[in-house]
């Protein structure tokens, strides 16, 4: 069996970096099921622990994925059909909306923080 190391630099980072994104996310879901139960588990771990690493790693996975997404735009059909400017406008659009919904979940992390340390 062969090797196959044919990937351009871009692809292969894409793709690792969509399998990390699939791996946080599952970790996440794991989390989510602890922090769901966070009161049961309060002799063990003050449940504001379990959610904050679950919106932490939750948060981690989406900006792994959505970097994955503005790599993707730069290999494939895509790159093919669109000017630069195009390439550059979306990747910016994405990017602007990805921090925009990201700002409730950063608010939460910082309360949860907050609420860790007091």
């Amino acid at each position: 069996m062969s090797k196959n190391t044919d990937l351009p630099p871009v692809r292969a980072t894409a793709l690792k970096l969509r399998l990390v994104s699939w791996l946080l996310a599952f970790v996440s879901v794991i989390l989510g099921l602890f922090s769901w139960h966070a009161q049961g588990l309060k002799n063990f771990v003050r449940p504001v622990i379990f959610k904050f690493i679950h919106n932490f790693i939750g948060i981690s996975c989406y900006a792994i994925g959505i970097t994955s997404l503005c790599l993707g735009f730069y290999i494939g059909s895509f790159r093919r059909l669109v000017t630069d400017e195009q390439q550059l406008a979306t990747v910016s659009i994405v990017g602007i909306i990805a921090c925009w919904s990201c700002l409730s979940a950063f608010k939460s992390c910082y309360g949860q923080l907050k609420d860790m340390f007091s």
